[in-house]
């Protein structure tokens, strides 16, 4: 759901840019290191990953070519960084990198988001306590997804777990989101953590599904993955299950863990709770997500 090709080395982007000084110098090396959408495709087929989301920065990079790549946009600058997955027009961010450089159209994140709303963009918060933090926090309806898990775990994201858990409990309805944030070979991995969702659908079918939250978020493919259904009941289910876990249950107001999680199980949840969802963790390590069960 988040993977940058070499064509995020643009001139409404800060990519490569480390010492101001010699920015030209590196900000070429940079776009010799990343792939281009060929390469892309290939490299997510070997890695077990079915379909990747191009969102590179400030720009919509022409991925026709590839049946397993779908089109998008990494949209935004000194605010934050927000995805519009499945949209046909690129979207100009709120200002330039640089001075002098400047967007054609400069969008806030307001109109942008109307704008790839209209193309049925499946629209994400990206890595909102990264440097550059999401600071349109007025715009939160406008939003599908947060982007809870970025690249290796860490500090960052088990904030952006936290912040997503009290948006919840505030009543808002908002989707988790995991992406590798994909830049190079050597510094990134593309299937780790993966968006993951049974069987096997087209694009437009996977798409449709996530927009639906009939997804779980995974360290990888073939990573242990729990899915929970509304059915009599509120039921789990294990992909690819490993002895071992630890089961943590999240609502409104409760948690809970269980140690050794079963393969399959049913969870008790008063509507009053208002959500439901579970992670699966081993060695104080998280593997999966599920996507809440609301009331």
């Amino acid at each position: 759901m988040h993977a940058h090709t070499r064509h995020s080395i643009n001139r409404l982007s800060g990519e490569g840019v480390f010492h101001r000084g010699i920015w030209p110098l590196e900000r070429l090396i940079m776009r010799g290191l990343m792939l281009s959408t060929r390469k892309m495709s290939k490299y997510a087929a070997r890695s077990g990953v079915s379909f990747v989301s191009v969102t590179d920065h400030n720009t919509l990079t022409d991925t026709s070519r590839h049946s397993n790549l779908i089109p998008g946009e990494e949209w935004g600058q000194r605010k934050g960084h927000a995805n519009f997955v499945s949209i046909s027009s690129g979207i100009d961010p709120e200002e330039g990198y640089y001075n002098g450089k400047e967007p054609v159209e400069p969008h806030d994140f307001n109109s942008a988001a109307a704008d790839a709303r209209s193309q049925g963009a499946f629209i994400t918060i990206n890595h909102p306590f990264k440097a550059d933090s999401w600071k349109w926090t007025e715009s939160l309806e406008l939003v599908d997804g947060l982007e809870i898990w970025n690249g290796k775990w860490g500090p960052e994201n088990e904030m952006a777990l936290d912040y997503w858990q009290d948006l919840l409990g505030e009543g808002k309805r908002i989707l988790p989101v995991a992406g590798a944030d994909f830049h190079v070979k050597v510094l990134f991995n593309i299937a780790s953590p993966v968006m993951v969702i049974r069987g096997r659908p087209s694009a437009q079918e996977t798409m449709r599904l996530i927009r639906g939250g009939n997804y779980a978020i995974s360290l990888s493919p073939g990573s242990p993955a729990i899915f929970l259904e509304s059915d009599g009941g509120i039921k789990f289910h294990v992909e690819n299950y490993l002895s071992g876990l630890q089961l943590r249950v999240r609502k409104k107001n409760t948690r809970q863990i269980v140690e050794n999680c079963p393969e399959t199980g049913i969870l008790e949840f008063d509507p009053g709770e208002e959500f439901i969802r579970a992670e699966l963790w081993k060695n104080e390590m998280p593997l999966s997500f599920s996507v809440p069960v609301f009331s």
